[in-house]
């Protein structure tokens, strides 16, 4: 079971990561699914939300389910469009 606990969400974070690199696409899916999931339940916030957002339009990519990579990514693209704005603004 996944703790709650930012640190522990990205080591998580990590280990996708590296299954990624190693083409264990749908292993790294659940993960990347997992943190989303523990971190919306928990109220914590993520804050690369948008990169993980592409990490997962690219498994999906991989995955040949091009409509959920579709998806993810124009999540990131809002969320990192409205990041890059408020980096703007100051």
């Amino acid at each position: 079971m996944l703790k709650t606990d930012l640190g522990d969400l990205s080591v998580v974070e990590e280990i996708a990561d590296n299954l990624v690199a190693t083409h264990n696409y749908e292993t790294a899916e659940v993960l990347y699914l997992k943190i989303m999931e523990v971190s919306e339940k928990n109220q914590i916030d993520i804050e690369n939300y948008g990169e993980l957002n592409l990490k997962l339009g690219k498994v999906y990519s991989e995955l040949k389910k091009f409509h959920e990579a579709v998806s993810y990514y124009e999540e990131a693209l809002r969320y990192l469009e409205g990041e890059n704005e408020k980096i703007i603004a100051k």
